[in-house]
């Protein structure tokens, strides 16, 4: 259950010191911002920051954390939006956010109940958040991306891949759904600890996912790593996708 998941964070967040806290945001995330949501006019210049049209861009980032993407949309212009289930997490981002100098709507709240209003985010960006959730609550969760989307906004997803060594080798941990486990259980295993409901995605379930929300699949590729001096791969999908415009 993702109360499991709010209970490992908040703790995590609670403490004095993050040892795994990023500075800097997610690559693959600003390649999905400049990508779809970067402007340039003939005249502008790459280090023109001035470009008030970006206030009208709304982008939340669903379990935005300790704001290391946040600030980083913010500093582009954008306005920003962050939502977390943890408020030390917030807490945390507030001086990420003040150490930027820059502003964001911040929220606590549960991803699978979006409290915004209908069609008011041009984009939704869910870096390693919903993977914790179940299957049921991660249909739930996208349905709500739909629904709080513009007609035409996009949606970007990055989550743990089912070739993942920590899937198909996961023992002692069990899986509970067709993808998901009860948690990272094996010691080499990296995030070893995550003891709460751990999903991984495929191609496949990525697409039927969305469809049955009513967006559409852009794009979806394989993104791994190795860990332990190359002995492990870990791997994500990096899935792009868009709230259809009625015809």
């Amino acid at each position: 259950m993702v109360e499991q998941a709010a209970a490992f964070f908040g703790e995590l967040y609670g403490k004095s010191h993050l040892t795994s806290a990023r500075r800097y945001p997610h690559d693959e995330m600003m390649r999905f911002i400049g990508r779809n949501f970067f402007r340039y006019r003939a005249d502008d210049t790459f280090f023109n920051f001035d470009r008030p049209e970006r206030k009208l861009i709304r982008i939340l980032e669903v379990g935005c954390g300790t704001g290391s993407n946040l600030w980083a949309i913010a500093k582009e212009g954008f306005s920003a939006y962050g939502l977390d289930i943890s408020p030390s997490a917030l807490e945390f981002c507030k001086k990420t956010l003040a150490m930027w100098s820059v502003d964001a709507e911040l929220s606590v709240g549960d991803m699978r109940k979006l409290t915004y209003p209908a069609e008011f985010f041009d984009g939704i960006v869910d870096i390693y958040s919903s993977y914790c959730l179940r299957q049921a609550e991660f249909d739930e969760f996208l349905s709500d991306v739909h629904r709080t989307l513009k007609p035409g906004g996009k949606f970007f997803c990055w989550n743990p891949s089912d070739r993942s060594e920590a899937f198909t080798n996961h023992a002692p941990a069990r899986i509970i759904e067709p993808y998901t486990l009860d948690g990272i259980k094996r010691t080499t295993s990296p995030f070893f600890g995550n003891n709460y409901p751990f999903r991984f995605l495929t191609p496949e379930t990525a697409k039927s996912s969305l469809a049955k929300a009513g967006l559409d699949l852009i794009e979806v590729e394989r993104n791994g790593r190795t860990f332990q001096q190359t002995a492990e791969y870990f791997e994500w999908l990096s899935v792009t996708a868009v709230k259809p415009v009625a015809r």
